[in-house]
């Protein structure tokens, strides 16, 4: 890496790629065009577990060339105007994707996946068998891993997307006044991140609540036409 001095560690790397809700899969076409796509992703160790359609372009891919890279940006990316810079935290993984065929890892990667994207479905536990049979899940065993990042003055919240709380550009202050407005700056995202977690857990209980209600309906109905 050319930046040595903005090169995190792999254990850092990883940790950048657990705050982020999807990666970019870069993979190659048969024609050997490039093609990349955003995927949803869970993590175990040094592997990654996607799932898509048995048929379509990315599984083309995967199955023509399985060498494939993820990029994973933290919260977006962002112009810091005041220092003429672009604030981020990235990792990019090179690895090898395989297809699951064994029934059995297969339940175990959708109960990984199901258990980071939608952890109050009463369906994360289940065995997927009204799925299984239409659905394709891949294990992408990482070889290489490398992290960058950019974060000074960084100051962002991974909620709903990880859309970053960003400073309106000031006119250039003194070391006082910066001290002053950082602490004032970090009692405004304070305050709004307290705000934006009390209504994404709320959000969060309406929705187990709404699934559930719609599931039980669902096996009620399904009950009373067996009787």
């Amino acid at each position: 890496m050319r930046r040595k001095d903005r090169e995190v560690s792999a254990e850092k790397a990883w940790e950048i790629v657990e705050r982020c809700s999807y990666g970019v899969l870069a993979m190659t076409k048969p024609d050997g065009t490039p093609y990349a796509v955003p995927v949803n992703f869970a993590r175990e160790g040094n592997c990654l577990y996607i799932h898509c359609a048995q048929a379509g372009e990315k599984t083309d891919c995967l199955h023509h060339q399985p060498q494939v890279c993820v990029t994973c940006v933290e919260g977006g990316a962002w112009v810091d105007q005041p220092a003429l810079t672009t604030r981020y935290a990235s990792a990019v993984m090179l690895g090898r994707a395989e297809e699951l065929t064994d029934e059995a890892d297969k339940v175990k990667a959708l109960r990984l996946l199901c258990m980071r994207l939608a952890p109050e479905h009463p369906r994360s536990h289940g065995d997927f068998s009204e799925c299984r049979g239409k659905t394709a899940v891949w294990r992408i065993t990482v070889e290489q891993i490398t992290g960058k990042a950019n974060p000074e003055g960084w100051i962002y919240l991974r909620i709903r997307g990880g859309v970053p709380l960003r400073r309106k550009a000031q006119q250039p202050q003194g070391n006082a006044e910066k001290r002053i407005d950082e602490r004032r700056f970090k009692a405004e995202v304070q305050h709004k991140a307290e705000k934006l977690l009390q209504e994404e857990r709320e959000h969060t209980v309406s929705r187990a609540e709404n699934q559930n209600a719609v599931y039980d309906g669902k096996q009620n109905a399904a009950k009373s036409n067996d009787d």
